[in-house]
């Protein structure tokens, strides 16, 4: 009998160890987005046509996020590239660093169909709205 109860408790919680991947793996927020709007001080650009903004891109795996910005700074089309892992709880995105949880800024709009990131900086919030 403790044999069947030790497969039975085992089979429980490979189960629900592969219920946990599973629920990762079709999180909404995967994916490869491409930047279609930049809002700062509630002015809002589509920026889809503009040629240093085209670049730029959030591409989501299970795991990790890697967000790829081109911005003109000065004339001159700047670039830069960061990776982070990330984490979901109850709806939240969070960026997780040495174990400790930030949230990410991050909400999906518009029936999961848009990405928005909101960016601080000293001169306030920049908002990039993505596209799958």
């Amino acid at each position: 009998m403790k044999k069947y109860l030790g497969m039975l408790i085992g089979c429980l919680l490979l189960l629900g160890a592969c219920k946990k991947e599973a629920e990762g793996r079709n999180d909404p927020i995967i994916g490869n987005w491409k930047l279609r709007v930049v809002t700062y001080n509630g002015q809002s650009v589509e920026v889809t046509d503009r040629e240093c903004f085209r670049d730029s891109y959030i591409n989501v795996d299970r795991k990790t996020y890697t967000l790829h910005l081109s911005l003109p700074d000065d004339g001159q089309c700047q670039s830069e590239t960061v990776s982070a892992e990330w984490t979901v709880r109850n709806g939240q995105y969070y960026v997780v660093s040495n174990g400790t949880e930030q949230d990410a800024g991050v909400k999906l709009l518009d029936n999961n169909e848009t990405l928005q990131m909101t960016i601080n900086s000293g001169n306030g919030a920049y908002i990039f709205s993505f596209r799958k």
